[in-house]
């Protein structure tokens, strides 16, 4: 084991950058840029650079890993390999690191599953600093941290193995999101594309169908409005086109929740999320949760006339609606504007049988997700063996 100053020729933050919507210049690298564990082209920053000059030295390199330093603790030394395509050219950005290995030394690829593994991600909390709500390390203590770098023959027969089960993992991670496609699909033919509403079905306002809610956030400084035991507390990161049926690790107490405006949202409510990066994104709420003021609940649970499942995916198919609010830099949607969006005034029974299926693609995607849980605890095996020295065949 060395240290993994060693074996890298720079490890260092990013270009401070402040960043814009206008998608003018040169992309920009920023945290949500590998949230998806690979280099996002679509989660890019914009600054309206188009002169390089500045910031030559900060070009990405094909083989430069980029690694989150500044995070929630579940994302915290989060990873993706940067492979160039045609003649791009990207700036590294500030709250990623760049690490750029000594190809004479270590390969980019075999680095990159080193930094996946339980061997590193078990150093972290040894150099982590926590705040609420965020976790952070610095380069200087990042590089004292131990890497395990055998012979690049033997990292050549490491990452040819680990890239063939990668390879597995990605093809049933496609699968899982052709379900998606397929449910999108079922939607349009019972009821039409809600852009255009070939089926002339009567609108109703969210607002006057539901009760539509938002939450809020304990005053982060009060020590006792946070508590790890009692309620669970959801942003709007959770809002990703998804069923989700936990948390992301944070909760706050009923000191709390008693002195902020968050809110405790039943199961089968749809949140919507209101601000930033993911305004318009929903989530269908299959546990109890409270909420923050970047959320709006709409309480389908209170509904007679309406289907968790229906208001779900219809919510999806207005996106557009959401992000052609303004074009500024920060996007903000207000409660009134989702109470005056209006919804298809559809039969139950069409809903029911749309339900019938969105639960028989949701069987199929149980059973896939099984399958890919299988194949990641493989691969995470084969990773420990990887590491811990033993010769793979």
């Amino acid at each position: 084991m060395s240290k993994i100053q060693d074996y890298f020729v720079l490890i260092r933050n990013g270009a401070n950058i402040r960043q814009n919507k206008e998608k003018i210049g040169y992309p920009i690298t920023r945290i949500e840029t590998i949230s998806d564990g690979y280099v996002d082209r679509e989660k890019m920053g914009y600054a309206g650079i188009k002169d390089l000059s500045k910031y030559e030295d900060y070009i990405l390199k094909t083989g430069d890993i980029l690694m989150s330093h500044i995070n929630s603790v579940n994302h915290l030394g989060k990873v993706a390999l940067y492979e160039k395509e045609k003649d791009e050219k990207i700036i590294h950005g500030m709250n990623l690191l760049v690490l750029r290995p000594n190809t004479k030394l270590i390969i980019s690829k075999y680095a990159y599953y080193y930094f996946k593994s339980p061997y590193f991600k078990k150093q972290l909390p040894n150099i982590t600093k926590n705040s609420v709500n965020q976790a952070s390390f610095t380069v200087t203590d990042l590089k004292k941290l131990y890497i395990y770098v055998p012979s690049i023959e033997k990292q050549n027969t490491i990452v040819e193995m680990l890239d063939k089960v990668q390879s597995l993992i990605d093809k049933r991670k496609q699968q899982i999101e052709f379900c998606n496609e397929l449910i999108k699909s079922q939607f349009v033919e019972i009821f039409g594309d809600p852009k255009v509403n070939p089926k002339h079905y009567k609108m109703k306002k969210l607002g006057t169908t539901f009760e539509i809610v938002s939450g809020g956030t304990p005053k982060t400084q009060v020590e006792d409005y946070w508590n790890p035991n009692d309620i669970s507390w959801i942003g709007s990161n959770m809002c990703q086109d998804k069923i989700i049926y936990n948390n992301d690790g944070k909760f706050i107490s009923y000191l709390g929740l008693e002195n902020s405006s968050a809110k405790i949202i039943k199961p089968n409510a749809v949140l919507v999320a209101l601000v930033g990066a993911t305004i318009g994104k929903t989530a269908l709420l299959k546990f109890e949760t409270a909420i923050n003021q970047n959320i709006a609940a709409i309480k389908v649970y209170d509904s007679n006339e309406y289907i968790p499942e229906f208001v779900f995916w219809y919510m999806q198919f207005i996106y557009y609606q959401f992000t052609a609010i303004s074009k500024n830099k920060f996007k903000m949607a207000s409660l009134n504007f989702l109470k005056e969006l209006e919804i298809y005034q559809v039969p139950i029974t069409l809903q029911s049988q749309f339900a019938a299926f969105v639960q028989q693609v949701e069987n199929l995607r149980s059973s896939l997700q099984q399958s890919l849980t299988e194949l990641e605890n493989n691969f995470n095996s084969l990773m420990q063996k990887a590491f811990n020295g033993e010769v793979i065949a």
